[in-house]
């Protein structure tokens, strides 16, 4: 059983869902599920046929996996119904920035409750309460 949050040395080898948030569209996020490594200056994923799906560079220090528990607190219902399907067996989730957008899968706009950038350069995603919803975006 794994303990939150997980280093970032300790997600290779883990099924991760991972969340990049481009630095110069901070309202779309995109996410990837897939194999993680660290290689100590950034985060990839792998698919099952060992392909890369996504590399971002990210420090030790800005990076660190969390429960998957927490997903429907963070994430909007809307989004969280259309990622349910690829949620299934991950083991720990984790957020970063990255420079831009990555290419390979869509972008979901204003997908948190709320996002702020901690002091070592971490993504903070805000929990909050679907009530709190208003459906105009």
């Amino acid at each position: 059983m794994l303990s939150f949050p997980v280093a970032a040395n300790e997600l290779t080898g883990l099924y991760v869902l991972l969340v990049v948030i481009p630095l110069d569209s901070p309202h779309d996020a995109y996410f990837f599920v897939g194999t993680a490594v660290w290689d100590r200056r950034s985060i990839f994923l792998v698919n099952d046929a060992e392909e890369r799906l996504v590399r971002i560079p990210v420090s030790a220090d800005a990076l660190q996996g969390f429960d998957p528990q927490t997903l429907p607190k963070v994430l909007m219902p809307r989004v969280l119904e259309e990622l349910t399907p690829m949620l299934a067996e991950i083991e720990a989730c984790a957020a970063v920035f990255a420079e831009s957008a990555p290419a390979g899968t869509p972008a979901y706009h204003n997908a948190f409750f709320g996002l702020a950038r901690g002091s070592k350069g971490e993504p903070l995603l805000m929990q909050g309460d679907p009530l709190w919803i208003n459906d105009e975006r």
